[in-house]
């Protein structure tokens, strides 16, 4: 749990779906399947689960490991995972401990390919208790992600031996893995989604910096393919609509009878401990506004649905005006919009439970727009390379690109002004880079995707340094 009601409660429908009021409790999850299927065909769900049944985690490994270099060679591949699905080389140590890793996993990788054949992917949800709000949990997300970082590392793996067809077919994998998580109409599952997204992303032009094929155009186009098995924004929105108001009703009805709702009580332990424990996660989550459980149920208890639900409203009216501008006028406003938010979600105890930091108002959609400039800069990255392999040269700026390898030049969002695109001294390169959320010039210098003084460099592909382990 936690995480799912974190992330879902961000983004509410504008204008909330008229049955989402009229439909009982009883039948909601019923009624979000249905919505959800809407593909035809063979469903992906079988195999994936299959997949996860036989996943071998690295830290299972390392547990059954005797030899104590082998197992802290398996603890740094756990710390790199991502890291290591980019590098151009690996180590003696490092590729005997992937090896394993694969080997152990050799299963899991083929019930993989089978899954990702398939266009339709839908996972049905469970009616665990009588509420929508219990059948949601964060076990696919939590599942999902190792299994598309193992398919980065077979790629990777392809490539070290050579085998760029392969790599690159396993790249186009990681990408079919994201589409099909994009098939779900909760927005939580479309932000692990994209995640899955930029990670493929990244890989792809690291593969493309070390072994450029011919068909780099017709992969991307491939890529561009699978978003019309997205979910319809208009089904997301009126699950999330549905979704928010089980979620207000199911704390007020914790607030009665806390046995009514065990799963609610263990979240609220679990996250109140994590955010006094954790500075990162208070940063970014916000320290609830209460004490404890008592104080909180004592809150709810002096609240009402109809009043909570009045400020859901309240507070997507604040995105949508917030968001409303061009995105790069409108992030020079994330932290007045961060106030308002926060201001008015304290006036709603079942939504306040959850705090108010960064993670619930603009950093999320800060990393929806940094996918989406992942698509931006592989398409700017292609059309460069058809450029150079046209006239035998770099072409100066990206106007040169314009019409015949873009339609008009590639824009950063976060700037709205075209991407940074800078020549090597001697013609041979060229590195092509995002401002970044700070938003200023940092001259290409490349931070983690949370970082605030950073860029977001996309080629040359950055290689971070590998995560040392602690004495």
């Amino acid at each position: 749990m936690g995480l799912a009601f974190i992330l879902a409660a961000v983004t509410l429908s504008a204008e909330p779906a008229p049955a989402a009021g009229t439909i009982p409790p009883e039948k909601r999850v019923d009624y979000v399947n249905r919505l959800a299927d809407r593909l035809k065909g063979p469903n992906a769900w079988k195999h994936y689960r299959k997949a996860m049944d036989t996943f071998v985690p690295i830290y299972q490994l390392r547990i059954d490991e005797a030899d104590p270099d082998r197992a802290a060679a398996l603890d740094e591949l756990d710390l790199n995972t991502r890291t290591l699905t980019l590098m151009p080389n690996w180590s003696t140590k490092q590729t005997k401990a992937i090896a394993g890793w694969l080997a152990a996993n050799e299963k899991t990788l083929k019930t993989i390919k089978k899954a990702t054949r398939y266009s339709r992917c839908q996972v049905p949800l469970e009616a665990k208790g009588r509420r929508l709000h219990d059948g949601v949990s964060t076990d696919l997300l939590v599942e999902f992600r190792p299994l598309a970082r193992l398919t980065a590392m077979k790629a990777n793996d392809c490539a070290q031996r050579g085998q760029w067809k392969e790599a690159y077919q396993w790249n186009a994998r990681a990408h079919r893995m994201a589409s099909h998580l994009h098939q779900r109409p909760f927005h939580v599952q479309h932000l692990v989604a994209a995640a899955c997204e930029r990670d493929a992303a990244a890989q792809f032009l690291a593969l493309l910096s070390r072994h450029y094929p011919n068909d780099a155009p017709g992969q991307l186009e491939k890529a561009r393919a699978l978003d019309k098995h997205r979910c319809p924004v208009a089904v997301t929105d009126e699950v999330e609509a549905l979704w928010a108001r089980d979620h207000v009703e199911s704390w007020h009805e914790w607030a009665q009878d806390p046995t009514r709702h065990p799963g609610l009580s263990e979240f609220l332990s679990s996250w109140t401990a994590l955010s006094q424990d954790v500075p990162t996660v208070e940063a970014l989550a916000g320290t609830p506004p209460f004490k404890d459980a008592d104080e909180l149920r004592a809150a709810i208890q002096a609240s009402s649905v109809e009043h909570d639900l009045a400020v859901a409203k309240k507070l997507d009216t604040l995105y949508q005006e917030w968001i409303e501008p061009p995105f790069h006028q409108a992030w020079k406003q994330r932290e007045a919009f961060h106030a308002r938010y926060c201001e008015s979600a304290k006036t709603a105890p079942s939504l306040a439970v959850y705090g108010c930091g960064d993670l619930q108002t603009h950093r999320l959609t800060m990393l929806r727009e940094l996918t989406r400039l992942y698509r931006t800069a592989t398409e700017c990255v292609i059309a460069i390379h058809e450029f150079r392999d046209a006239k035998g040269h770099l072409p100066k700026s990206l106007a040169d690109l314009v019409p015949d390898y873009a339609e008009s030049p590639h824009i950063d969002s976060f700037s709205g002004k075209p991407m940074i695109f800078r020549v090597t001294e001697d013609g041979s390169d060229f590195t092509l880079y995002s401002v970044g959320s700070n938003q200023i010039d940092d001259g290409g210098l490349h931070g983690r995707e949370l970082d605030d003084d950073s860029d977001f460099v996309f080629w040359p592909p950055p290689l971070r340094k590998i995560e040392a382990l602690e004495p």
